[in-house]
């Protein structure tokens, strides 16, 4: 059965010696540029000592969420893998498909349809929209099934491999930011003692760069996010715009934390670090 239910919420990571540990965020399923990235930094797929630590959003919007997921699931314990948003929402276009509803726009906006398509070997879901128009509950089901079956090892994966944050030694690793009290009204975060027991679903869609600015830190430790752009940190807190229009889209670093989506969406850069 599809499930979303996380069974580890938290991994502290054990260094040994001559561990290289490579962070990602954001990937999106745009598997060249990730694979760039990790070779540029000098990352060796048959080196033992050579992890991964995936910040989250690993599909949605790239078209090579096959090659991605099997790069991910290929590199076994090497990999630790914090759960973004966009796992969420998996799980939850997964679950309409399941009920024989057409997912919600925020589904086919978000690349999250697109996805499963992939998976199912479908290059659109458009020749599929007339079931759902014609009220076809026998075609739903059957297509249902075919997406269950598609996408059941994904789901899998995600739900036995993904947490909601992860520690190594003076680094703590999550997707949006910590969990902490958020006024939307003013776009003001404020600092919880409790963080580790928190809302952390709500905590992967923060804007962790605004929370980070209105001083929710953890004392000692460096946070290390995705899921918003690093440039708009870069251009508000270091003058940074960049070389293009896509501006400066380096990882954000600055005391107590690393902020590292590289919008590969647009800018085709996917950000590692080597920690």
């Amino acid at each position: 059965m599809l499930t979303d239910e996380i069974k580890i919420k938290h991994i502290d990571i054990q260094r040994e010696k001559g561990d290289k540990f490579f962070v990602l965020a954001d990937v999106h399923a745009f598997y060249k540029p990730m694979m760039k990235a990790l070779e540029d930094k000098g990352f060796d797929i048959d080196d033992p000592r050579h992890k991964v630590v995936l910040l989250g959003d690993m599909l949605d919007r790239g078209d090579a969420a096959k090659a991605t997921f099997g790069f991910f699931e290929g590199l076994g314990d090497r990999l630790t893998y914090v759960r973004g948003n966009h796992e969420d929402l998996f799980f939850r276009c997964l679950e309409q498909f399941m009920l024989g509803q057409r997912p919600n726009m925020a589904h086919f906006l978000n690349g999250t349809v697109e996805t499963i398509m992939q998976f199912l070997g479908e290059p659109t879901f458009e020749k599929f929209a007339w079931i759902y128009d014609a009220g076809d509950t026998r075609r739903m089901l059957q297509l249902a099934n075919r997406i269950q079956y598609a996408a059941s090892s994904v789901a899998e994966f995600m739900q036995s491999k993904s947490v909601d944050y992860a520690t190594l030694d003076d680094f703590i690793f999550v997707h949006g930011y910590i969990p902490c009290d958020h006024f939307a009204a003013a776009d003001r975060y404020f600092p919880i003692s409790d963080w580790q027991n928190g809302d952390w679903y709500a905590s992967r869609w923060a804007h962790g760069t605004n929370a980070w600015r209105d001083g929710v830190r953890v004392q000692d430790r460096t946070i290390v996010c995705g899921h918003w752009q690093a440039r708009e940190a870069n251009r508000l807190y270091h003058g940074s715009v960049g070389e293009d229009e896509n501006g400066d889209n380096t990882p954000f670093v600055d005391d107590g934390i690393i902020a590292m989506d590289g919008d590969t969406f647009n800018s085709g850069i996917c950000n590692c670090i080597v920690l």
